[in-house]
């Protein structure tokens, strides 16, 4: 006998979108209705659903439309993104990735690792092939922004203190 939780898929009216970009509405009731179907095959109940979906409208992004799922099951947090050329692709992706980690999220994801089991497929593993890295396109000069800028101060310390992690805050060196 099983201690698994009979799972409840949620109404997809339950689900919550958030949309960047021009996305249709009919994008919105499809990912609406794919989270709220792969919710069945949480192993614990599901609390929270909320799906993102962005579109750029970049002529240099390859992939335009992004898919991203935040799920609450029973406290423990599930995400899975997907990038696509079309919002329906990216639906469908989340949808199968979005599946895998909630079979994984569940007391026999633990159970699971390690092995590749036939019902659990679009997985990475490290013996899976390397996939077609993103096209480079370079921009000129005057396209090119800075998007974030990180200044870090440079803290002084003997090897010792450095070994254990005691960093002087202050920018001259030790006399």
């Amino acid at each position: 006998m099983s201690n698994r939780h009979a799972s409840v898929t949620l109404d997809p009216r339950e689900v919550q979108v958030e949309t960047r970009g021009a996305i249709s509405p009919g994008a919105v009731n499809d990912a609406r209705e794919v989270v709220a179907a792969a919710t069945s095959f949480a192993h614990e109940p599901v609390l929270f659903a909320r799906v993102k979906l962005s579109f750029t409208a970049d002529p240099v992004v390859f992939c335009p439309c992004t898919a991203q799922a935040n799920i609450n099951v029973s406290g423990q947090f599930v995400r899975a993104q997907a990038v696509a050329e079309s919002m329906d692709q990216a639906i469908r992706l989340l949808g199968d990735r979005l599946r895998v980690r909630l079979r994984h999220a569940g007391k026999d994801g633990e159970n699971l690792r390690g092995r590749r089991p036939e019902d659990v497929d679009n997985e990475w593993r490290r013996s899976s092939p390397h996939r077609r890295p993103l096209p480079y396109s370079p921009r000129i000069g005057g396209e090119r922004e800075i998007v974030r800028h990180k200044a870090y101060e440079l803290a002084w310390a003997t090897p010792d203190d450095a070994a254990l992690g005691k960093g002087s805050n202050t920018s001259t060196p030790p006399r």
